[in-house]
């Protein structure tokens, strides 16, 4: 049994904290837990970015970002498939929704066509069986434990609003406010 978990948000709602949670409550009860790191920042770590010197157009970063996503995804999942386990959980630190959040919907449309039509808005939908959207909260914002961050605190908040939106629709989705825990 594989299950595919998408642990989502605005920036610095706290992810990383649960990702490392989530890893160790379910290795602990014999899951394979297989976190899958965060695309976006990747690209930006590496000095492909949509913003500051050298930048590239925003809509051409999330397409690289999907594409990058989904290729990551499918690896992701067809090793899963060939592992002996029978408890593999896979944790995507952000999933392919999530770029609807940093542009329009025509533009995300866009993005898909320029994917050759591959995937549609409910194919995305449907590849995760679980959602896992985290509420930042503006008093813990910070960019110091995450040099790809280039918002301010308000502007974090609005796009974990934005993100969440994004997800709706999700047959199985958790909201997960700044009190609560998963332990």
């Amino acid at each position: 049994m594989i299950k595919k978990i998408v642990l989502t948000g605005g920036p610095s709602s706290g992810k990383t904290s649960v990702l490392e949670k989530i890893e160790q409550i379910y290795s602990a009860q014999g899951y394979r837990v297989i976190l899958v790191d965060e695309t976006a920042t990747y690209l930006i770590n590496k000095g492909i970015k949509p913003f500051g010197e050298g930048k590239i157009d925003l809509v051409d970063f999330q397409e690289l970002v999907m594409k990058m996503q989904l290729a990551k995804e499918d690896v992701i999942e067809r090793a899963a498939q060939m592992m002996d386990d029978d408890k593999i959980i896979i944790v995507y630190d952000r999933g392919a929704i999530d770029n609807r959040a940093y542009i329009n919907e025509e533009e995300f449309k866009d993005v898909l066509t320029r994917l050759n039509n591959v995937v549609t808005i409910k194919d995305l939908m449907d590849k995760y069986d679980l959602v896992i959207n985290l509420v930042g909260c503006k008093e813990f914002y910070t960019t110091d434990n995450n040099a790809a961050r280039s918002e301010d605190s308000d502007s974090a908040m609005k796009l974990g609003d934005v993100t969440l939106r994004s997800w709706l629709g999700h047959k199985n989705i958790r909201i997960v406010y700044p009190k609560e825990t998963l332990a």
